[in-house]
């Protein structure tokens, strides 16, 4: 910790909340809080008296801040905050506090890459969620043994790596006593972080501190030593800033006298003229050898190591020494808590001090600094700052590094990566001839573009690749192709997207090649965002028997995926059916090797249509092969539909932790994305997966999230659906009429016409619960035939029992309990016939209640001991809690939890080791958080083992096990 100049006065509301999140934080509750305010009103000032108290309370205490020259370091002010005290501990207690996911930590943290000797191969940028997830699960870990404070300053000039991963801990914090202070300046904090902040509440663990001016009474005991007159003086010219008062105070003309000419500009936060003279006066005093040493430690880096700094100012150990000596008198730079590592005064001072450089000496130091940093094997990355500074144009070397710095952070810092390939490109002199370095250099930096969320920018690099493409090189021409076309997509400019593949197949060198009929597939598509889907349907159909005269098998099914996609949003159901079958097959057929040619998108288009004909294990299968597929080559545009197709997925075949763990994943992927569709979509499939899971409270927050970005997005049709989450979770909570006017879209479309036909009767049986709610018998029976025709005309069964709900709660509502009992039945088999567990478990609870009402007690209790089995395994609360009170009110304890497996040896056997001491914790009455803190796990770790041995013990909660596993130890 470095030690503040001045004392702290006033702020004593501030402080008083900065207690009040420590105190929580020592509770064991998670809090974030976030500081802004201008240039030096005191937010480091406030950060270190936080930190202070919390090493009083015997917290352990990180500390990082970032700097202004360095803003391309990946994960910069995370490293500076946890990277030292990482390489402080042994390796065993790293790899424990790393636990699961140790490899991602070490994409972030060097210090832990020694710990990692193979590995795993690098996950898409799309991806970098799951880097943000392990250090969020390692600070949980961390605060399991002492409370932490994790202190991160001046994030205004923070990475975006940081500021993603910042953004995630703030939306999640860690589930423990973690206290997360942030500070940045007023109107210049990155706003992927402003939106993180803003969409937190108080209630929800947010301390929001904006700080102002002191108080004049306040100003004045920070210069007491001074005359009233030049106090006052002070005071207007600083505006009650404390540092700018401090800056003036330091200066030795103050009052009456002329001011001293500043040398830098100041950094664009608006500082007062008389501050910036000042503090160029006091760098002018310097004597001569701590003037340079100033300056190359400004060069160096803030922190600076000192032996980095003395190299890159050309001066010997014993004279580098010496003039720190004098830095550290005058009050220029502090020592901070590692050895041989400094900080300026404050981030104004370094500013004034490397504006001070004359150019050409500034050139040398940044050269001189990344020897430094080579001669002690600093990796490309750590020296990638100081090697473009420096670089001549033409200079292979530093290209080769630059390039390789830029691979090195692609998949968990993008926007970092598209620095050091616009670098590299930089070096490529005009007019060079053309080994592939520049094609190489521009596709890099289009994907790294595209992943970090410039979408203009990429485009424009991709277009440029193509230019410098060499016309015999089809295959990379088609690649590069679509990938532009997706980026036109994204965009929302699907006319020039389609007019794009129009013009290269008109172009095309090879009209029957493989990568002509690509080109042909990518047309079709071109389609989907217009909604045409008659013309998509077409368009494929070409393709396809453009395929089929060649020997391409993987790209038959390609066309064949994309064609029953069409024709089945077209209304071609027949058609799609049949090529859907053909498709499957036909990449069945395929080996490993060859599935892996597929595009992701023909797994996309294979998977959703398999699930829109209710092919639920087929559509998983198919799904989770696209998801591999996308990872194996590198196309992460594919990721997102790719996870939220396979979480309606899991959540249709009544797995639905594993539907709210891709959903997610879907939104933590989408947050990392520009395009306010994907993350619109994503939140829909988040609001589904928690309302299924009896989360109403995500379900009503991910939902009006999504619907606030409504007026963001296109008009395209994928944003045509129905909210049905959200939906739902309002008709839970009691505003049946704002459900109603969601899924009718205010009243204008009551055929549903927007929402596709496998979730059309299930929002009719929606609103038939409103109407029924609202007394609107004719209403509620108008729904249950619409449901009824729709159900009949798709012929689908998931769809039929949706409508056999409806038409059994109408049935029920009109006192015909014996109908409505019959009713819900044919709705269970019916879901039953697909492996649609959760929704046949609902309509046997539907029938259950029926049963009741007609005095059937025996049947009605089998029905819900049934249903109460099944939503248990399921993973849906609220619709498991449904199924208990009926058989509560029946007399009955639920079957789930009277049930007793045979346990015995084998039972026990069947368990892993790790299973067998998660097992016997919960027998001590750990919690999931207090198993993982003892086992050095992450806590989805321990819920995924929990759901293991419940499977194989036969039980169905903790009570249940802790029974049956004393009862096995003691046979």
């Amino acid at each position: 910790m470095t030690k503040p100049a001045a004392p702290l006065v006033g702020r004593e509301r501030e402080l008083e909340l900065l207690e009040r999140a420590l105190a929580n934080a020592c509770e064991g509750l998670a809090r974030v809080v976030a500081l802004s305010g201008e240039p030096g009103i005191g937010k480091s000032r406030l950060l270190h008296e936080l930190a202070r108290k919390a090493n009083a309370r015997d917290c352990l205490v990180l500390e990082g801040r970032a700097a202004e020259f360095e803003r391309e370091l990946p994960f910069g002010v995370l490293l500076d905050a946890c990277d030292e005290y990482l390489e402080s501990i042994d390796g065993r207690t790293a790899e424990r506090l790393a636990g699961d996911g140790l490899a991602e930590l070490a994409t972030v943290f060097p210090s832990l890459r020694s710990l990692v000797p193979d590995p795993a191969p690098v996950a898409l940028a799309h991806e970098r969620y799951r880097a943000h997830r392990a250090v969020r699960e390692m600070l949980e870990r961390l605060a399991k043994r002492q409370p932490l404070v994790l202190v991160l300053d001046d994030l205004h000039w923070a990475d975006e790596a940081s500021i993603e991963l910042i953004a995630h801990l703030v939306r999640r914090p860690p589930r423990a006593g973690v206290a997360v202070a942030c500070a940045y300046r007023s109107g210049q904090a990155p706003a992927l972080l402003v939106r993180a902040v803003d969409s937190i509440s108080a209630e929800a663990g947010l301390e929001r501190i904006g700080l102002g001016p002191l108080r004049a009474d306040e100003a004045e005991r920070l210069v007491e030593s001074l005359d009233p007159s030049e106090r006052e003086l002070l005071y207007r010219e600083s505006g009650g800033n404390p540092f700018y008062l401090e800056q003036l105070a330091r200066a030795p003309s103050r009052v009456g006298g002329p001011r001293p000419e500043a040398t830098f500009t100041g950094d664009g936060s608006g500082a007062p003229a008389a501050v910036i003279a000042a503090i160029s006066q006091e760098l002018h005093q310097l004597p001569g050898q701590a003037r340079t040493l100033a300056q190359a430690a400004a060069v160096a880096g803030d922190p600076f190591e000192i032996d980095v700094a003395a190299e890159a100012a050309g001066v010997g150990q014993a004279d580098a020494l010496l003039a720190l000596d004098e830095l550290l008198v005058r009050g220029v730079a502090r020592p901070t808590e590692a050895p041989r590592r400094f900080r300026f005064r404050h981030p104004l001072v370094r500013r004034a001090i490397y504006e001070s450089c004359g150019a050409g000496w500034r050139l040398g130091a940044h050269a001189r600094a990344a020897r430094a940093l080579h001669d002690r094997g600093a990796s490309a990355t750590q020296r990638a700052h100081h090697v473009a500074a420096a670089a001549r144009p033409g200079d292979r070397e530093a290209l080769a590094l630059l390039s390789q710095a830029g691979r090195a952070v692609a998949s968990r810092a993008p926007a970092t990566a598209a620095r050091w390939y616009g670098a590299a490109l930089d070096l490529l002199p005009e007019g060079s001839p053309d080994d592939g370095t520049r094609l190489e250099l521009l596709a890099g930096l289009g994907t790294a573009l595209g992943a970090a969320g410039r979408l203009p920018e990429s485009h424009a690099a991709l277009v440029q690749a193509l230019d410098a493409l060499p016309d015999k090189d089809n295959e990379q021409r088609v690649r590069l192709l679509e990938m532009c076309v997706s980026t036109e997509q994204v965009m929302g400019r699907h006319v020039s997207a389609r007019e794009r593949v129009v013009r290269a197949l008109a172009d095309f060198p090879a009209a029957d090649s493989p990568q002509a009929v690509r080109l042909k597939i990518a047309l079709a598509t071109t389609s989907l965002y217009s909604g045409d889907f008659e013309r998509m349907r077409d368009e494929a159909a070409r393709a396809l028997s453009a395929a089929l005269d060649l020997p391409d098998a993987a790209l038959q099914a390609y066309a064949r995926a994309v064609l029953a996609f069409g024709a089945y949003r077209g209304g071609r159901i027949d058609e799609a059916r049949r090529e859907l079958a053909q498709a499957v097959a036909d990449s069945a057929r395929l080996a490993d090797g060859q599935l892996a040619e597929l595009e992701p998108s023909a797994f996309l288009a294979m998977g959703s249509v398999s699930r829109f004909f209710e092919r639920f294990e087929e559509a998983d299968g198919l799904l989770k092969r696209g998801i591999d597929v996308s990872r194996l080559r590198s196309r992460g545009d594919f990721l997102l539909p790719l996870l939220s197709a396979r979480a309606a997925t899991s959540a249709a075949l009544g797995r639905v932790t594993e539907a709210v763990g891709l959903s997610e994943d879907a939104l933590d992927s989408a947050r990392l994305s520009p395009s306010s569709l994907a993350e619109m979509m994503a939140l829909r499939s988040r609001s589904w997966a928690a309302y299924l899971a009896g989360d109403l409270v995500t379900a009503l927050a991910a939902g009006e999230q999504s619907q606030a970005l409504m007026n963001a997005v296109d008009e395209s049709h994928l944003s045509s659906s129905v909210p049905v989450g959200l939906a739902a979770a309002l008709l839970e909570t009691g505003a049946e009429r704002r459900a109603m006017e969601l899924i009718l879209d205010s009243g204008r479309d009551p055929e549903l016409a927007g929402a596709l036909i496998a979730e059309r009767c299930l929002c009719y049986e929606l609103l038939v619960g409103a109407a029924l709610s609202l007394g609107q018998w004719p209403e509620a029976r108008d729904w249950a035939e619409r449901a009824d025709a729709v159900a009949i005309e798709s012929g689908l069964s998931v769809t039929a029992c949706h409508a056999g709900r409806a038409r059994a709660a109408v049935l029920l509502a009109s006192d015909d309990a014996a109908g409505a009992a019959g009713t819900a039945l044919e709705a269970a088999e019916a879901a039953d016939g697909v492996g649609a567990r959760l929704d046949a478990a609902r309509s046997r609870t539907l029938a259950g209640k029926a049963l009741r009402a007609a005095g059937e007690r025996d049947r009605a209790i089998a029905e819900l001991e049934a249903a109460e089995v099944v939503l248990a395994d399921c993973g849906a609360e609220r619709f498991h809690q449904e199924a208990v009170r009926e058989l509560r009110r029946l007399g009955r304890r639920p079957a789930s939890r009277s049930r007793r497996g045979a346990l015995g040896a084998a039972g026990i056997e069947s368990l892993s080791g790790r299973e067998l001491e998660v097992a016997m914790l919960v027998v001590d009455r750990k919690t999931n958080p207090e198993i993982a803190a003892d086992l050095f796990l992450s806590t989805k770790t321990v819920e995924s083992h929990l759901r293991n041995i419940f499977r194989k013990l036969d039980v169905s909660s903790r009570v249940e096990l802790a029974r049956a596993v004393e009862r096995a130890m003691q046979r």
